[in-house]
């Protein structure tokens, strides 16, 4: 069984997918898929011929078809005689750079975080499917410069077809239940909004839940306010840019989504101790860059 293959990503970047190239074979085949520890991922099998089984015990899925698999352990697949198509393996790290910030985005990054049978119409399964499917086997094949755009593109792309066959929006207003869904749409909100600098209130307003109410579910299951996970998030972005570019401060402070660059130094120096010149000037006598210790990547 062939190691499924990821590009080169820019520093600071997780790699965006994994893909392989499911060729036809007499007796069929099976793939074993397994997330690195403690994080999640989305298979996405892309099927224009054959059978697909979940599992040994699972029931036979007979294409055109597109599988959704979220999960934090072990996929197993099995391919039928003559199956034919693309298997693509998306880390979690990477759903809200692909989802991207467009209206869209939350519902596409629902759509990553999801499980489900899509079935496409036979007319539309090439032109939709199979051949964003190729482009991005190729650019994560060839591996050169802008390969990571590139295959975050087509990416996107996939994801809206996907999502035009099988919408996930929420109707307006609706608002949503659980503490862990709150806690997963809110993170996606984030993702999308952090650079904007939007209140707590306007997140709460987004989420169709009250102000409290968010605050509150936050503090029980994070042990941080809102505003505290949204400012961790925005250092880690600057931290990032910091450590592992030479850009200058002025263009991270607007990146970050600060119109001065003072006021970002005086947010930086707040949560860091050090201004953002001085972090990068240490960096030089130290073996390896230094993140906050404990941040929006301690999101569940």
């Amino acid at each position: 069984m062939s190691a499924i293959p990821f590009p080169a990503a820019p520093p600071g970047l997780p790699a965006p997918v994994g893909v392989e190239v499911i060729q036809p074979m007499l007796r069929g085949g099976a793939r074993r898929i397994d997330p690195p520890e403690g994080e999640s991922q989305t298979v996405v099998v892309i099927l224009a011929s054959g059978q697909l089984r979940l599992g040994e015990e699972g029931e036979d899925l007979t294409a055109p078809l597109v599988q959704l698999v979220q999960k934090t352990s072990r996929v197993q697949l099995v391919f039928g005689p003559g199956s034919e198509g693309y298997l693509l393996v998306i880390p979690q790290a990477a759903s809200a750079e692909i989802a991207g910030r467009s209206a869209e985005g939350p519902a596409l990054q629902d759509l990553l975080s999801s499980s489900r049978l899509i079935r496409p119409a036979q007319d539309t399964m090439a032109e939709s499917y199979m051949i964003p499917a190729a482009r991005i086997e190729a650019e994560v094949r060839a591996s050169r410069p802008g390969s990571h755009i590139a295959v975050i593109a087509w990416l996107r792309l996939l994801l809206v077809n996907l999502w035009r066959e099988a919408p996930l929006d929420r109707p307006e207003g609706a608002g949503i239940s659980g503490e862990a869904e709150v806690i997963r749409a809110f993170r996606t909100l984030v993702e999308l909004h952090f650079r904007h600098h939007l209140g707590v209130a306007e997140y709460a307003r987004l989420l169709g839940v009250g102000y409290d109410r968010l605050h509150g579910i936050c503090r029980r299951k994070l042990g941080r306010s809102p505003l505290q996970l949204i400012h961790q998030r925005l250092l880690r972005e600057a931290v990032l840019r910091i450590e592992r570019t030479d850009e200058p401060v002025a263009a991270i402070a607007w990146a970050c989504g600060f119109s001065e660059p003072h006021n970002f130094s005086r947010f930086f120096r707040r949560a860091m101790g050090v201004s953002p010149l001085h972090h990068r000037a240490g960096l030089q006598t130290q073996a390896q860059p230094q993140a906050p210790e404990r941040g929006y990547a301690d999101w569940p």
